[in-house]
């Protein structure tokens, strides 16, 4: 556990500190006008790109049939990239299996995802609002365009952090959708 003491009231301002209270009371149903203790779930994790790191268990998620061509590997965490707004996809299991990921919305704002609802129930989606795209990006050694996969996004359910990698039929989107490009032609085109 991580334990966090908090005294907000010598901290912010006190514009921000509304803002807080309510927060506060509506996430964790305390008091914020007085010092408290958060105690939030942690566990050590050897990571690729950032050695030992703690990580909250809000942001481990469990893929039960694991990612394509690594379907033995079912628990990753979400670990925060210094290039925004890229994410890494780290492996629980293997130190050296991580992947770069990024929200496909922000590369293109046309694409669209039809997943089937039996692939959503194996996360037990219940409502669209629940959901949380993701593309993983491939940056090659080659020096190479620098792709993302919006023929496999993840499909996150933000509820209870369950993953699955969806495979789309929609022949509009490729494995290696190439992110300059793309961002360059904005404007121009659609994706």
């Amino acid at each position: 556990y991580l334990t966090l003491n908090l005294d907000f009231a010598n901290e912010v301002n006190q514009n921000n500190f509304r803002f807080i209270q309510y927060f506060l009371k509506f996430l964790f149903n305390v008091n914020p006008k007085k010092p408290f203790l958060l105690r939030i779930r942690t566990q050590e994790l050897l990571t690729k790109t950032k050695g030992k790191i703690e990580v909250s268990d809000d942001r481990i998620l469990e893929i039960p049939e694991g990612l394509f061509g690594f379907e033995q590997y079912t628990k990753y965490a979400l670990v925060d990239c210094d290039l925004e707004p890229f994410i890494w996809l780290q492996s629980c299991e293997d130190p050296n299996l991580c992947f770069l990921i990024v929200d496909p919305f922000l590369i293109c704002s046309e694409y669209e995802a039809d997943i089937d609802d039996e692939s959503l129930a194996k996360i037990h989606i219940s409502k669209p609002e629940d959901i949380i795209l993701m593309t993983i990006v491939t940056v090659p050694h080659d020096g190479s365009a620098i792709t993302a996969n919006f023929q496999g996004p993840l499909v996150i359910n933000k509820q209870n952090k369950m993953c699955i990698q969806a495979i789309l039929t929609d022949n509009r989107w490729s494995t290696k959708v190439d992110i300059v490009k793309t961002l360059n032609s904005k404007g121009e085109k659609k994706c």
